[in-house]
């Protein structure tokens, strides 16, 4: 697939662009509240950016804090407003177990890899 440069990168987060396609790759182990207010601004200027389809990539993460969810609760909201979605990328058993126990498998759609949840949006 085409992927294009970074617009933003730092300790904690990436973000490339894949077409239409906004990635957010999650860099720390453990992401929290502390994270929170700069992975709501990544995601609100992707949304800004008119990028409604979003992949958030916890393949490096094995914890995130309800505030990490709410933020991403609340944007899939405004994205599906416009034809867009969030998925997610949970290879970690332990997030996937988190999705499950807090029932938002039914929110997000889970992908074992990037490349399904790309696929999956070149579907829609």
């Amino acid at each position: 697939y085409m992927k294009s440069k970074s617009v933003f990168d730092s300790e904690n987060f990436l973000t490339e662009f894949v077409n239409e396609i906004s990635i957010v790759t999650i860099k720390v182990p453990r992401v929290t509240f502390i994270e929170a207010e700069e992975f709501k601004q990544i995601l609100q200027s992707v949304v800004l950016t008119h990028h409604n389809k979003i992949i958030v990539d916890f393949s490096g993460c094995q914890y995130a804090d309800s505030m990490i969810i709410g933020i991403m609760v609340e944007i899939v909201k405004t994205v599906r407003k416009k034809d867009g979605d969030i998925l997610v990328v949970t290879p970690a058993s332990s997030i996937k177990i988190m999705f499950a126990r807090t029932g938002l498998f039914k929110i997000f759609k889970q992908f074992w890899t990037k490349e399904e949840a790309i696929e999956s949006f070149s579907l829609l």
